[in-house]
Formats: structure tokens, C-alpha cells, sequence
């Protein structure tokens, strides 16, 4: 594990998470584009065949746009945090997050510990995730 500071971090990481912010941008600004043309070209649709892969094409591109949308949000949370001074840190448990899980994925919001819990489903009663470590509950 790579040690690392905030202010260390916020350099490196603010450029990265910046140009994904654009991307993702862009695709959204894209889905909304091609959402139009689709209601826009629907009249000339007449054969069960265009109109089945017009649905089909319609869902990924849905399944796109959330998916978008969901990263937006968590790349936004990102960069308030690196401007808070927080970026870098376990939201659960307050931890360094691993500059190698930043690097592959610089929103993240947990350490893995913590993301393994909420793929889970289990958080304590406090909303922090714990992980209980004994000799034969080793992950």
C-alpha cells in the first residue's frame, strides 16, 4: 500500500477526475441528443423489425445514460471532497483509501474493506462499516 497524503492527492487527481467529469458530460449531452432524434424519427418506424431494434437500442441506451449519470454524481462527490481536503478518505471508516484503488478508480469513496461491506449489504448500526476479522473469517 502506497503511502499518501491529501495535498498529495488533490494534484494528482484533480486533473484525472476533471477530464472524466468532460466525458461523462459529453455522454450524457449525447444520450439527451439521441433521446430527441429517436421521438423526433418515430413516424417513419413501420416494420415490427425497426421497431424491436429501435426498443432494443433505445434500452442500452437508457442503460448508458444511468450509468452516466451514476458515475457523474459519484466523479462530483469526488472533486467537493478533494475540495474539502477529504479526498482520498474512507467515507465509512476514515482510512487512507489505497493510491493503488485511487488510481483505478479515482472516485471511489471507500477503502475496499469498506466497499466489500456495502456490496454486502452489511453496515453496523452506526451506518459505518465494520469488518470482523477473526482467525477462520479471514476474506
Amino acid at each position: 500500500m502506497k503511502s499518501h497524503d491529501n495535498s498529495s492527492l488533490g494534484l494528482r487527481f484533480a486533473p484525472v477526475l476533471a477530464r472524466r467529469e468532460a466525458e461523462l458530460r459529453a455522454i450524457l449531452h449525447a444520450a439527451q441528443l439521441a433521446e430527441s432524434e429517436r421521438a423526433d424519427g418515430q413516424d417513419g418506424v413501420t416494420d415490427f423489425k425497426e421497431i424491436s431494434a429501435e426498443n432494443s437500442l433505445e434500452v442500452v441506451d437508457d442503460a448508458k445514460g444511468n450509468l452516466a449519470a451514476h458515475d457523474l454524481a459519484q466523479v462530483l462527490a469526488a472533486l467537493h471532497r478533494l475540495e474539502e481536503g477529504r479526498y482520498g478518505q474512507c467515507l465509512d471508516c476514515g482510512n487512507m483509501i489505497d493510491e493503488d484503488r485511487l488510481t483505478a478508480l479515482p472516485a471511489a469513496p471507500y477503502c475496499i474493506a469498506c466497499q466489500a461491506m456495502h456490496e454486502q449489504g452489511r453496515t453496523s448500526a452506526g451506518g459505518r462499516a465494520t469488518m470482523h476479522l477473526t482467525k477462520g473469517n479471514v476474506p
